[in-house]
């Protein structure tokens, strides 16, 4: 995710940062090389990396290029309706050709053009950099003047890739702790930065307007067994405070038996900006979770599979990095129970080679039963071994 993230960052910087906004507040790099892989070997290193996104039959694949101490777009490449336009900067003979003959109706249309001042133009095809892409433009020359004219949307537009890596909603492993007064900030349909800086204000947007969405978080938080009830406080014009009931279950006559989140254990404080999120986020899109599983007991590890599958039952796009076997064993008996498809599912599992360092991805084909077959070291097996070293230990004490 780190790629996504890094092109998040650039599109929302309140600057133009270049190609990728290396240092910012879902990924931070302070050198060009952080960005790359590499071996053992000093030399032993890429010097160029692609990513690509993919939705419905369009496509858009931007490969970075170390240059210098800086980076450059080589190619951006998208693809939509079948057909497939290459930009680069500069545009190569062949690249250009290319791009003329796809715009040759357009072109053909402004050069025939014969009412004042666009008799006189000379039009011309000529690439820009966006922020994280390439941009097409055709321009217009006249007595050393000139204008431009956007290519049509299915040959650099990039506003359905802007929205979805911007719609990103990062909710990273750490994140921060408990407050008595949380700042408020502005919300709206996307998350500058990572996602617990807006989740207080959320749940006051939705205490204010009567929500829904505040009392299926109550009910979340019931079922995971950590309160009963979550509730803001405006405190003043500035900040806001999150109070929970103290007791797991709603009991008769404590319906005002509140306290802070900063007086709980850090569960709480943790799972919450997981569930807002999910609860917050629209059909088609992305939510990435790091370690949703932080500081909760195991049997809310496992119940928080539901929570998962009932947002991706929604639309949202739901990626969860995490080390707990026990909410993928979750999903798994979700996929078991036909509350998700085992097409919806995706695991992978990530390792490193003990002799390169390099990671390595395994991709897990599950059946509609979420079963899968060959799986390396699991979470189980070290589980499974630790049981029989303690009752090898414990019998021969």
């Amino acid at each position: 995710m780190q790629p996504f993230l890094l092109m998040k960052q650039t599109l929302d910087s309140a600057f133009d940062p270049g190609p990728l906004l290396l240092y910012g507040p879902n990924v931070k790099n302070t050198q060009i090389a952080q960005v790359f892989s590499r071996g053992k070997a000093q030399h032993d290193h890429v010097d160029h990396f692609t990513v690509g996104i993919e939705w419905g039959d369009k496509s858009r694949s931007v490969t970075y290029v170390r240059k210098g101490d800086g980076l450059a777009i080589r190619t951006d490449d998208k693809r939509e309706a079948g057909q497939t336009v290459r930009l680069t900067q500069p545009m190569t003979p062949s690249i250009t050709a290319a791009a003329e003959a796809a715009m040759e109706g357009e072109l053909t249309r402004l050069r025939s053009l014969d009412e004042p001042p666009f008799k006189d133009y000379e039009w011309s095809l000529r690439v820009d950099r966006s922020r994280c892409f390439l941009t097409g433009k055709i321009y217009g020359h006249e007595r050393g003047s000139e204008f431009f004219i956007p290519f049509p949307f299915d040959l650099n537009e990039s506003h359905e890739e802007s929205a979805l890596l911007r719609g990103i909603i990062h909710v990273p492993g750490l994140r921060g702790n408990p407050e008595r007064a949380y700042v408020r900030s502005a919300t709206g349909d996307t998350f500058p930065g990572t996602f617990e800086t807006y989740m207080a204000s959320i749940v006051t947007d939705w205490a204010e307007s009567r929500s829904q969405k505040l009392s299926d978080l109550s009910t979340q938080l019931e079922r995971l067994g950590l309160t009963w009830k979550l509730a803001a406080r405006r405190l003043n014009d500035a900040s806001v405070e999150l109070v929970v009931g103290r007791t797991p279950h709603a009991q008769q006559g404590g319906a005002h038996d509140l306290v802070s989140v900063a007086d709980v254990g850090f569960g709480v404080s943790q799972v919450l900006p997981v569930l807002v999120a999910l609860l917050e986020a629209r059909p088609g899109q992305i939510v990435y979770l790091e370690q949703p599983e932080i500081h909760l007991h195991p049997r809310a590890q496992a119940a928080l599979a539901e929570h998962l599958v009932v947002a991706a039952g929604r639309g949202v796009r739901v990626i969860v990095e995490t080390h707990s076997n026990l909410l993928i064993r979750g999903i798994q008996t979700h996929i078991a129970l036909g509350t998700i498809r085992s097409s919806d599912v995706s695991m992978n599992w990530f390792s490193r080679d003990p002799q390169t360092g390099i990671a390595e991805v395994a991709v897990a084909e599950l059946d509609e039963k979420g079963r899968f077959g060959d799986w390396p070291t699991d979470f189980d097996d070290i589980s499974r071994d630790t049981d029989w070293a303690y009752i090898e230990a414990s019998e021969n004490a």
